[in-house]
């Protein structure tokens, strides 16, 4: 498990250089693009949390690339991700060819994948086949809405969170 990040921005505006420890040792991670955030986001690198200020940086100097957004397709499901753009599966596929995103979806993208490692490797810790089963169970907690749903949409990200927070803190056990 790795341990809290140190942040470092004198790599430049848009460059963030994240050092954190994993198993006894010391790595570093330079992202210089929203692409390698959301990419270090779904690499199973637990732990590690760029601060909001550095985001909005990212993006402010980058904006997700629709070859990426392919990728995150690879690991996330694409009907969520459609729903998340609030675009059709159909033109999911076309956002894939475009150079870069808009900068709502941009954010909207990082947030999913912060949100999707998160759940990953603090609730699953890891196991992705019994996290994509979560998805689609209906949480009495939740209203009987199922996580999917509520990864869907800002507001309901923000629901989920919540849940798992309390989760996370014995609050449902």
């Amino acid at each position: 498990m790795g341990t809290a990040p140190e942040i470092d921005n004198t790599g430049g505006t848009g460059t963030v250089r994240v050092q954190f420890e994993k198993d006894g040792q010391t790595q570093v991670v330079v992202i210089n693009t929203i692409d390698e955030l959301c990419q270090l986001h779904l690499s199973h690198q637990d732990g590690v949390r760029v601060p909001m200020m550095r985001i909005r940086q990212l993006v402010a100097s980058s904006r997700l690339s629709g070859p990426t957004l392919k990728w995150i397709g690879t690991v996330i499901p694409r009907d969520l991700l459609a729903e998340s753009l609030e675009v059709s599966s159909k033109d999911l596929s076309r956002l894939y060819r475009r150079k870069y995103l808009s900068r709502t979806q941009t954010e909207w993208l990082e947030d999913l994948t912060y949100l999707w490692q998160s759940v990953e490797q603090n609730i699953f810790h890891g196991d992705e086949q019994v996290m994509r089963r979560w998805l689609d169970i209906p949480v009495p907690a939740l209203d009987g809405t199922t996580p999917k749903i509520l990864m869907g949409t800002l507001i309901g990200r923000k629901v989920l969170r919540g849940y798992i927070q309390k989760l996370r803190y014995g609050d449902y056990s």
